[in-house]
């Protein structure tokens, strides 16, 4: 089953939802498609929090898919009974790599809700075996299981997956929806903050929440990811400042949101019809995808700014 656009998505997924947790459907098993950041685990992460209550924490678990902090692809494997495995990332951080097996075990264990939600992100990362594993564990279960999978394109999913879910596609919210979404969930944020919001995502509900909600307190919050993306906007329309203007991306890069920053700077200078600084910033979203050395991106990317004489049209 198809069902087009973020409105009719998000309505037909909430009723299921409530038909289930009241004993009424049989429909549990989803797959959301979209392009990155347009709010499909930010969805499912509030309908868990709604339907779970107090018991989200122990009922609900999310398989993360790590491709872009590894540098290559993150499959998600059958894996051996009761072994767990780490892996270490490109900042050299160690986590917990899940595996199918785990997740049977996980699925097969009494629950204080009496559900289970569990949400795989780029489901189409399961290999062949780890697919067919999960999907015969499923099918031997209740309807108080449910599962979701996300995906930028459905089309990547094995046949055996796509035949048995219900497909949900998201697209891109616009900036009118993404504004009354911020207005609907953070009524305190102001018209600055909203347009700050709709360059650095694009428009997209997810990266903007995942702005807003994980850098809501502790020593670096989205205020002070506006006032460096500003800050950074003003001193690119000068040459010189190499240091100033590396070291607030460094930020960036520190807190993992360098890539969402690039794409911020993209759309900013899309709006100024300065399309050969544009392909730079392109470019240094490959160079990070292709390992090369931050120093030595961020200091291309602000050299080209110089040699490019960027300065804002008025």
């Amino acid at each position: 089953m198809y069902i087009y656009g973020n409105e009719i998505g998000q309505e037909v997924l909430q009723k299921h939802f409530s038909s289930l947790f009241n004993g009424e459907d049989l429909v549990n098993f989803f797959i959301l498609s979209g392009a990155s950041g347009v709010g499909k685990k930010t969805l499912i992460k509030k309908l868990a929090k709604e339907y779970l209550g107090k018991y989200y924490d122990s009922d609900f678990f999310v398989i993360k898919d790590y491709t872009k902090y590894l540098g290559k692809k993150h499959s998600l494997k059958i894996g051996e009974d009761g072994k767990l495995k780490s892996i270490e990332l490109l900042n050299k951080e160690k986590v917990v790599d899940y595996t199918v097996r785990w997740i049977i075990e996980w699925l097969s264990k009494t629950s204080p809700s009496a559900f289970k939600i569990l949400l795989i992100e780029n489901i189409d990362r399961l290999t062949a075996e780890a697919g067919n594993a999960l999907l015969k564990t499923f099918e031997e279960s209740t309807n108080k299981i449910i599962l979701i999978g996300t995906t930028q394109n459905h089309k990547n999913l094995l046949n055996t997956i796509l035949s048995r879910a219900n497909i949900i596609k998201f697209e891109e919210s616009g900036k009118e929806n993404l504004k009354k979404y911020l207005d609907e969930n953070f009524g305190n944020i102001d018209d600055s903050s909203k347009e700050i919001l709709c360059k650095l995502s694009g428009n997209r509900i997810g990266i903007s929440y995942h702005l807003l909600n994980d850098f809501s307190k502790g020593d670096f919050t989205f205020s002070d990811i506006k006032n460096n993306f500003d800050k950074f906007i003003k001193l690119s329309k000068y040459e010189g400042f190499y240091n100033e203007k590396i070291s607030i991306l460094k930020i960036f890069s520190k807190y993992n949101i360098l890539e969402i920053i690039f794409d911020g700077l993209i759309h900013y200078y899309e709006s100024l019809n300065n399309y050969i600084i544009v392909d730079k910033i392109i470019y240094c979203k490959k160079l990070l995808s292709a390992n090369v050395g931050l120093e030595n991106i961020l200091f291309y990317f602000v050299l080209s700014l110089d040699k490019l004489n960027v300065k804002e049209n008025k």
